[in-house]
This record gives C-alpha cells, sequence and structure tokens, in this order.
C-alpha cells in the first residue's frame, strides 16, 4: 500500500493542491480579510524570488560542484537526473508563483469580482502543491544525505581515519 502511494505521490498531492483550491473559492476568500494585505503579497512575492534563486542555484549545483561526494552519491544512486528534473520543476513552479502577487497588488482591497477569487485559488492550490513537492524534495535530499554520510562513515573505519 505503502509502495503504490509512493508511485502516485505526484497525483496526491495534485488531488490535495485541488481540494485546497476549490475550498479556498467555495469559502469565497478575499483580500479584504487581510490585513495589510500589500505589505503582505509584496512580502510573499520577496520570498518567492528568493526562493526561486535559490531552486535555480541548487539546480546548477549538480554540473558546477561534479566531484563533490554528496553529487557523486546522487551519481551512483542513479537519482541525480531525478532530483534535477524536481529541481527545475519547483523553481519554474516558483517563479510562476512570483507572478500572481503582481496580479493581486494590481487590484483592489475590496474587490469581490469573481476573476479575483478565481485567480486566489489557483494561487492557494498551487502554493500547496509547491510546499508538498519541496517537503518531499527535503525529504528526499535528507535520505541522500544520510546514505553519504553512512558511507563516508564506512570509508574512513576502512582507511583508519575515524575523525568525522
Amino acid at each position: 500500500m505503502l509502495s503504490k502511494i509512493r508511485k502516485y505521490k505526484e497525483y496526491l498531492f495534485l488531488i490535495i493542491s485541488l481540494i485546497v483550491s476549490f475550498y479556498v473559492f467555495h469559502f469565497q476568500l478575499q483580500l479584504s480579510v487581510i490585513h495589510n494585505y500589500v505589505e503582505f503579497v509584496s512580502s510573499i512575492q520577496n520570498v518567492f524570488i528568493f526562493i526561486s534563486g535559490v531552486l535555480v542555484a541548487a539546480f546548477g549545483i549538480t554540473s558546477f560542484f561534479a566531484t563533490n561526494r554528496f553529487i557523486k552519491k546522487l551519481k551512483s544512486l542513479n537519482v541525480d537526473l531525478l532530483i534535477i528534473e524536481r529541481l527545475f520543476d519547483l523553481s519554474l513552479l516558483s517563479f510562476i508563483l512570483t507572478i500572481f502577487p503582481s496580479f493581486f497588488l494590481a487590484q483592489e482591497q475590496s474587490s469581490t469580482n469573481d476573476i479575483l477569487r478565481v485567480t486566489l485559488s489557483i494561487f492557494i492550490g498551487l502554493l500547496t502543491f509547491f510546499v508538498l513537492s519541496l517537503c518531499d524534495l527535503i525529504k528526499a535530499f535528507r535520505k541522500i544525505l544520510k546514505i553519504t554520510i553512512d558511507s563516508e562513515k564506512e570509508r574512513r573505519k576502512m582507511t583508519g581515519n575515524n575523525d568525522i
């Protein structure tokens, strides 16, 4: 059962995001409920600009630090291309999430039109998908890092260098 969940986790993330998005649309969340929404939306945009930069930088690390033990372990486990693909997808998604706040800033705080509600629900759904995917990527990195550290400990025991 758990292996089937792992196999279809992207679909599960998508379903969860759609449920959240439909709930937000049905709940009729509006910008007027957010106090100081201009500052709030601007800060969200700044955070996603930073995250986009970090993800693009992490995407380029695999080719720049090809001799790093962690990168070598990624290649030996045959997950380097999968990680690169996930980083690229998250980079694109964070760039898309950076654009949404600009639309919100162009709206009046008291605006109640349906386009704004749809856009807000899509934004929150994409944000949910982004957070779930990012947590999954961090979990994968932790597993790979643990494997790398364990193999490095084993290598140092074999060579007699126990200083970790």
